[in-house]
């Protein structure tokens, strides 16, 4: 514990002495503007050092600073609790005034800056004024010796004729018996005498005679001098400044805001006059139970009245200046002289003496068995008749307390170890303290008593370590408990602080800040308010700090300041609590701050403040109805208050009203109204929009000289709008609080052009109607009188502009008026430069124009994938205009298509057939083109004129078939782009975008595969997967179609019409198998047109990209598309209809691109369409048609399957090589090496292979399985044809081949040396021995005739060869033994003479050999053997 702990419990413990002065004495202090001599001597006994001092074991101690406290005799007593309170009360004040600021501390980081340099004092000075007041002037106390004088000082003046006369009448005035009301008192206590001298005013007096006769009288006197300045003329004299250090303001303060509340509240409650300063000790209080402490009379009066008797003429009275007017250092280092021969030479000399014979005398006999059982006796029994000689017992005053005299041996044990701990001998102070303590233990007469001895142990124990036993925190939880259990707080407040000083010099801010918040009750707010605040600058003293704590007890200590009127600390207080507390998600802690932060500013009168806090009440709290109801009207109070007393620029210079809350992100500039369950209006733009709003105009209105937009668009955002055609304006408003409200006067704020917005001076009134429209030169607004909303409601509110007048119109935002009361603003927000949809506000407003209105109906929210569904498409034309080329752009085109006006009655999927045949083949034609992919014309109704025209305020219906394309959650986007009828119109079209979502579930998974077939050289066989994903139920398979150029699915096994569906259970797996043949009137293609090939069509469209021609359309022709369907469940049904024809199409383009951008991705999507048909010659898309319960229907699609031997383009690839090195020689000479990389990538991308890289003939031998002989009686082999059939899958090559059969060579035993026969085959490989002519064979077959064949072909010809094998004996032999070396000679686009493609000089044939990868397994049997064996 460092020093200054213990010297502020010293100075507050310090040695009493009690002053008695003459009138002359007072008279001369007065001079220098003392009050009293005490107050005159009191910095002096504060000062006093270097004092040497003896314990009880004779051992001696210098003591640093040895306090004495001075007070006047007539001030002994106690302040009531009430002056003490009131004081504390007039300090608060006067530093509430300073508003002085509090650490700003809002995490565990500021905390050390927040505190660096400064000390807790300067902090909360008014703590200090709190923690002086109440130890340093409680007065005297029954139950404990400190504030007992242990010595009387009588002071008297040399001016004064007589002074053995006023010594004795001094003299006379000290108590020299036991004072009845305060047997406590020693009457025995050592007096002594202080001489004051002032050489002007008797400057013929020897002092010394003087203090020689007094102290033959008294037996002890000093001698002072003062006053040593000049004042010889006092009459007219003025008291000069002092020349001295003034040390007595501080003291001086302290004592004058007690005396000034003493003498108020005497004033106030009590009638009867103060009693001179002089009455007796025994009667210091008044009937009112006010003290009297001291009259003031005159002073200059009383001094002349003293003087006037030795003739020394008058003294006027003089203005007072500071204290020690006359005084000089030598007048100061007198009475410092004084005090510290008095202390060292008087009082502690007489303590030590008193200690050493109280201890022999009183505490030793106490401590032995007969004094124990002597107190038990008087504990339990009481004191009944005193024998002679016994000692006294307590008593009972007047007011019912129980008094110990001073002799009783409690008293002499408790001023003992009072003395003890004054004169710094812990060890016999706790001692004593201890012995005495079991003395007032168990007896509730003696709680007080008992506490006071509580509290000396525990702090004598700090004061020194190694002293003492027990727990601190039991001594101080007794000392308060029996403090307050005795109705006495103002000591167990004193109990508190002093070990609170001496927790905080030891740095124990963690054990200090429970020690305060134990002393807060209900009894005092104000000492309650200034531990909490102390016990919150602990917590963020404590390391680490523990900040939320510190805010929490700010809280606590704010409300106790509220409630004692300390408003200016309460506010400071919750201002501190709010620095740590706000922005951190508490709500509740947060309202409860900003509520009572706005209370308290309204009390201090600052309104703006108090708006301010109150403002932030008004949101989405957890706070209950009624706390929120109060919240809105006492905000609507302040509100009043402060406009009535501000001008029109403070209140704008207001934040604006935070309820109700206006969703700026749901501003919606549209020129249509809303309506109800229907998508609105995206006035938002993003890179997507931006994407399809220039690919709608440059596929659909480009080309028909649309000056509006041009390609960059770069009027995009601008909502563009028609004179006397309204704009609406609707955003979202949300009501966050838990109480109704209403907002009146809901209106936009609109300027035109660069003009700033016209003023609008609307008041609400409940009494008047509010106009409709508000009416401005170039526009009008609509005004909404009022709009209520229920506690916690979201609303959409839309708000109208009439534009009058051409030009521009900036919306800016919308005024209100919350309650009637506060008018309010919000302003939309503004996007930067370059934003994209920065105009969105801006309206552009031009003659009248259509208007497209749309709603969708039955749009549904989940579908199965795969499912189609109908969607019924309204739109009207609120416009002033006709509207036509009505276009509309999806951002998910595989999902939708659009049908025909009025078509609502169309179907998804036709009919069955009449004859309800299981299977169903049909055609349609197609464009082979690749479109626009997500952009669709929707068809408007015909007028009469024959133009496709929606009339102003027309309406037409349009089918719109959605369908599950992919599972999961989508998001559609939808941009309906149109022009006026009138082509002279400045805006060329118009556009609107709306969202839709919709949630995909999975249905089906679905895979394919094929394999060429065995039996037909034109035949391929499919098998397809299937798995049921849908958890909900079952699906019927209806039928799976195909849809191809060239090709048509069949069944396998012939499906029965009327038999049991094909149902597949929720995650079921099903195989199904069919087989492709080519479709029924395909022209061969060997006689086609070669411009009719879609192959030969790309080929010379990437002939044209090679060589730098300029780029031009495709030149593809139309196909017919065959559609084939197979039903799995009941009769086919056809396929041909819009809807199902409109889904496969966005489908098959969606694929085919996405397809194609991966095989080349250096080519843009538009040299694509430029290069590519929308279908090659083989491909084939196929479609699952499902059934699922509830009637719900749709189909599922395998894309992409292409059945040409080859890959589309494999060979073309020799052909361009000639056209592909000519380019990149072009490209090596280009002027920027980018072109150059660029060139060559895309040469590279073209001309690499893709796809399976195999030949284009196709082989299939044929021959029966099985062959019987009878090898013995005919003794011939056995012959059987073989036929090798040869197909040119190549649409566009001719081939050379030579076929050649593979005789290898006998085995080796048979030939006799090795010798090859000619014509003869390997061995066959044969089964178990079937017989003795079975078992010696061995020697395998070989062929009859020619073994070789050679022929060229065509185009999709085929031919066919015919081989004669002679088998010796029986067994079974692999009869596909063949290799075929074929030579590809690619085609031109020029006819030869004869019919045939000739083959450039340019361009080399490539060669390569085929042999056969399966074995074809021939058994000869002979025929004499049963087929049993």
């Amino acid at each position: 514990m460092s020093a200054s702990g213990k010297a502020f419990i010293h100075d507050v413990f310090s040695p009493l002495v009690a002053v008695i002065s003459s009138p002359g004495a007072d008279a001369l202090v007065r001079l220098s503007n003392f009050s009293s001599v005490a107050d005159l001597l009191m910095p002096f006994g504060q000062n006093v050092e270097q004092v040497q001092i003896y314990d009880s074991q004779g051992h001696p101690a210098t003591v640093e600073r040895f306090p004495i406290r001075f007070r006047d005799f007539r001030q002994l007593d106690a302040f009531p609790p009430d002056i003490i309170n009131k004081t504390i009360g007039a300090y608060l004040k006067q530093h509430g005034l300073e508003r002085r600021p509090m650490p700003l501390v809002s995490s565990k980081g500021d905390v050390e800056e927040a505190l660096e340099g400064v000390s807790p004092n300067e902090i909360t000075p008014w703590y200090i004024n709190y923690r002086d007041t109440i130890c340093k002037h409680l007065g005297m106390s029954e139950h404990e010796t400190f504030n007992h004088p242990i010595a009387y000082l009588g002071v008297i003046s040399t001016s004064n004729p007589d002074p053995l006369a006023s010594a004795q009448q001094v003299m006379a005035e000290i108590p020299s018996a036991v004072v009845p009301d305060r047997p406590y008192l020693d009457p025995s206590i050592p007096k002594f005498f202080l001489v004051l001298h002032d050489p002007h005013l008797a400057p013929n007096v020897d002092p010394e005679v003087i203090v020689a006769k007094v102290k033959n009288f008294t037996g002890s006197a000093f001698l002072a001098v003062i006053n040593s300045v000049p004042h010889s003329d006092v009459t007219t004299a003025r008291a000069p400044e002092p020349t001295v250090a003034n040390i007595w303001s501080e003291i001086q303060a302290e004592m004058d805001a007690l005396y000034e509340q003493a003498d108020a509240a005497a004033r106030r409650t009590s009638t009867a006059s103060v009693a001179s300063g002089r009455d007796s000790i025994a009667s210091p209080m008044t009937d009112e139970g006010f003290p009297i402490f001291r009259e003031k009379p005159d002073l200059r009066i009383e001094l002349l009245g003293q003087l006037g008797s030795r003739g020394d003429g008058l003294v006027a009275e003089s203005t007072p200046s500071g204290h020690g007017a006359y005084f000089t250092e030598a007048d100061m280092a007198g009475l410092e002289s004084f005090v510290k021969q008095l202390t060292a030479q008087k009082l502690v000399k007489h303590m030590e003496t008193m200690v050493q014979q109280w201890n022999e005398q009183v505490a030793s006999n106490r401590r032995g068995l007969t004094g124990r059982l002597k107190l038990v006796g008087m504990k339990y029994f009481g004191g009944g008749p005193k024998a002679q000689g016994a000692p006294p017992t307590p008593v009972v005053d007047k007011l019912g307390v129980t008094v110990f005299p001073h002799n009783a041996p409690e008293m002499v044990m408790r001023r003992l170890a009072d003395f003890a701990f004054m004169l710094r001998d812990y060890r016999l102070a706790f001692g004593t303290y201890d012995s005495v303590r079991k003395d007032f233990q168990g007896n509730d007469k003696f709680i007080k008593y008992h506490a006071g001895t509580q509290e000396m142990l525990g702090l004598t124990s700090v004061m020194t370590d190694g002293v003492g036993r027990g727990s601190l925190e039991t001594y101080l939880d007794a000392a308060v408990a029996g403090y307050q259990e005795s109705h006495v707080s103002l000591f167990s407040a004193r109990t508190a602080m002093l070990y609170f000083e001496m927790l905080k010099q030891r740095g124990l801010f963690r054990e200090a800040a429970p020690l305060l918040i134990s002393l807060t009750g209900e009894d005092s707010d104000v000492r309650s308010a200034i531990f909490l605040e102390q016990a919150a600058m602990s917590f963020l003293r404590v390391q680490p700090a523990m900040v939320r704590k510190y805010a929490f007890h700010l809280i606590l200590a704010g409300h106790r300041f509220s409630k004692c009127g300390q408003r200016a600390h309460a506010y400071r207080c919750y201002m501190s609590a709010l620095e740590v507390y706000n922005e951190r998600g508490w709500a509740l802690v947060e309202d409860h701050v900003h509520f009572t932060l706005g209370r308290q500013s309204f009390h201090l009168g600052e309104f703006e403040a108090a708006v301010r806090y109150f403002l932030k009440l008004l949101k989405a709290s957890r706070q209950s109805q009624a706390q929120q109801s109060s919240y809105l009207r006492e905000f609507l109070y302040l509100y009043k208050q402060y406009a009535s007393k501000s001008s029109e620029e403070a209140l704008a210079a207001l934040p604006p009203v935070p309820i109700p809350y206006i969703n700026l992100a749901t501003v919606l500039v549209s020129l249509l109204e809303a309506h109800s369950g229907q998508p609105k209006q995206v006035a938002s733009s993003d890179e997507t929009w931006d994407k399809m709003e220039t690919e709608l105009f440059q596929e659909s209105y480009a080309k028909t000289g649309s000056k509006a937009l041009s390609p960059t668009l770069s009027s995009r955002g601008k909502t563009t709008c028609a004179v006397g055609e309204p704009v609406f304006v609707t955003f979202e408003v949300d009501n966050p609080m838990n109480v109704p409200i209403q907002i009146n006067n809901v209106f936009l704020e609109c300027a035109y052009g660069k003009d700033p917005p016209p003023q609008t001076d609307l008041k609400w009134s409940a009494e008047t109607t509010s106009p409709e429209k508000i009416e401005h030169a170039q526009f009008d607004v609509e005004n909404v009188s009022e709009i209520a909303l229920n506690d916690r409601e979201k609303r959409k509110i839309q708000l109208r502009v009439f534009p009058k007048q051409e030009g521009e119109i900036r919306v800016i935002g919308v005024r209100f008026t919350l309650c009637g009361t506060v008018p309010s603003f919000c302003v939309f927000p503004v996007k930067p430069r370059g934003s994209r949809d920065g105009d969105a506000l801006n309206l552009t407003v031009t003659s009248p124009m259509p208007v497209v209105d749309v709603i969708f109906h039955s749009f549904p929210s989940v579908l199965l994938s795969g499912e189609v569904s109908q969607v019924v498409l309204e739109i009207n034309n609120k416009g002033n205009r006709g509207l036509r080329t009505l276009q509309l752009k999806t951002s998910h085109p595989s999902f939708f298509c659009v049908g025909e006006n009025g078509a609502l009655d169309t179907s998804v999927y036709g009919q069955p057939g009449s004859d309800g045949a299981p299977t169903l083949q049909e055609s349609y034609p197609s464009s082979n083109l690749l479109f626009n992919l997500g952009t669709s014309c929707i068809q408007l109704p015909e007028n009469s004129a024959g133009d496709r025209v929606l009339a102003s305020g027309m309406t037409t219906l349009i089918p719109l078939w959605i369908r599950g394309d992919k599972v999961g959650k989508q998001s559609f986007r939808f941009l309906f782009g149109y022009q006026s009828e009138d082509s002279r119109d400045k805006i060329g079209y118009r556009t609107l975008r709306y969202n839709m979502s919709t949630t995909v579930q999975p249905s089906l998974r679905i895979n394919a595969f094929t394999r060429p077939s065995g039996r037909a050289l034109d035949e391929f066989i499919l098998g397809i997967e299937i798995e049921n994903l849908f958890g909900d139920g079952e699906l019927v398979l209806k039928q799976l179609s195909s849809i191809s150029p060239t090709w048509a699915i069949h069944p396998v096994e012939p499906h029965d019409a009327n038999g049991a569906p094909s149902v597949l259970e929720a995650r079921q797996t099903a195989f199904k198998y069919f087989r492709f043949k080519r479709a029924s009137g395909v022209a061969d293609l060997s006689k086609l047109d070669p411009a009719t090939i879609p192959e030969l069509c790309t080929k010379r469209a990437i002939e044209r990209l090679l060589l730098n021609e300029p780029p031009k359309p495709l030149d593809a022709p139309d196909l017919e598309l065959r559609a084939s369907n197979v039903a799995l469940s009941g009769a086919a049904i056809s396929c041909n209809t819009v809807p199902f024809r409109g889904l496969i199409a966005s489908s098959r383009l969606q694929w085919r691109l996405a397809h194609l951008q991966s095989l080349y991705p250096g080519l843009a999507p538009t040299q694509l369409r430029e290069l590519f048909t929308f279908y090659f010659t083989d491909d084939v898309d196929l479609s699952m048609v499902w059934e699922a319960p509830g009637g719900r229907s749709g189909h599922q699609y395998v894309m992409g399957i292409n059945l040409g031997m080859q890959a589309p383009l494999q060979s073309l690839q020799a052909g361009l090589e000639p056209l592909a090195a000519a380019a990149k020689a072009a490209a090596g000479k280009a002027l920027f090496e980018t072109t150059v990389r660029e060139k060559r990538a895309l040469i590279a991308s073209l001309l690499k292979s893709r796809g399976r890289d195999v030949g284009p003939m196709r082989v299939i031998l044929a021959s029966d399985l099985e062959r019987r002989h009878d090898f013995g009686t005919q003794n011939t082999p056995c012959m059987v044809p073989v036929t090798i059939r040869i197909r040119n899958t190549s649409w566009s090559s001719i081939v050379d081949y030579t076929l050649r059969i593979i005789v290898p060579p006998p085995p080796e035993d048979e030939l006799g040396g090795g010798t090859t026969a000619p014509g003869r085959a390997p061995s066959p490989v044969h089964h178990q021995p079937q017989s003795p002519f079975d078992a010696a064979g061995g020697e395998g077959f070989f062929y009859l005739g020619a073994t070789t064949a050679t022929g060229s072909l065509r185009p999709e010809e085929e031919a066919s060869v015919e081989f004669t094998a002679c088998f010796p004996r029986p067994g079974v032999y692999d009869v596909s033994r063949w290799k075929m070396t074929v030579t590809i000679v690619p085609a031109t686009t020029t006819k030869a003479g004869d019919g045939t493609t000739a083959a450039p000089g340019s361009v080399a044939p490539s060669s390569y050999v085929q042999i056969p990868n399966l074995p074809h397994r021939l058994t000869v049997l002979l025929s004499s053997l049963p087929l049993s064996q």
